[in-house]
């Protein structure tokens, strides 16, 4: 398989052991041999081969590819500079988007700030589903930023917007219990 390094980063088992987990097109996959991560940084295209372990996937190859591919998963661009992100990144920031207006869907503000929150929460809800944050541009994905946020401010996390006002349901009126059969209503 062949595609771009998004993210590495360092992890250690319970028991101590070194390993490094990638993110390539979309995909995470962990790096137990020292020498397969020696020498790769984020951004590098790679050739590669990976087992499944339960539901861990081990890189056993790893070769960086002097000559990206210039089309298909992997390739730098298309046109405009956007590239897609890989159907499982997309199905991710689907159901996160849907997730997030679900929560904003009764709020009392203005459709333009609902908006702007339920693409900041979708954000959110993601960082979490991935366990990192991906809103490089080359991911295909990132807005741009709002006033105010914490990227201009140098800082990766971007703080939880506020809560919006939501709209309280209507009280329905009380319905007094009803007999069980066999048993005579109570006299008002």
């Amino acid at each position: 398989m062949q595609g771009q390094i998004k993210k590495i980063w360092e992890n250690e088992t319970s028991s101590g052991q070194r390993y490094w987990a990638v993110s390539i097109e979309g995909q995470r996959y962990n790096i137990w041999n020292p020498k397969h991560i020696s020498g790769l940084t984020e951004g590098d295209y790679v050739s590669y081969e990976f087992k499944e372990s339960g539901r861990y996937r081990n890189i056993s190859k790893i070769d960086r590819i002097e000559d990206p591919p210039t089309s298909g998963p992997g390739s730098p661009s298309t046109e405009h500079g956007y590239r897609a992100p890989d159907r499982n990144a997309q199905i991710v920031r689907m159901s996160v988007l849907r997730s997030a207006a679900e929560v904003l869907y009764n709020s009392d503000m203005p459709w333009e700030e609902k908006g702007r929150y339920t693409i900041e929460l979708a954000r959110q809800f993601e960082r979490y589903v991935t366990g990192f944050d991906d809103t490089s541009p080359e991911s295909g994905a990132s807005l741009p930023a709002s006033e105010g946020s914490s990227e201009q401010s140098g800082s990766h996390q971007k703080p939880m917007p506020p809560a919006p006002p939501q709209r309280r349901p209507a009280q329905q009126p009380a319905t007094p219990p009803q007999p069980r059969p066999g048993q005579s209503r109570p006299a008002p």
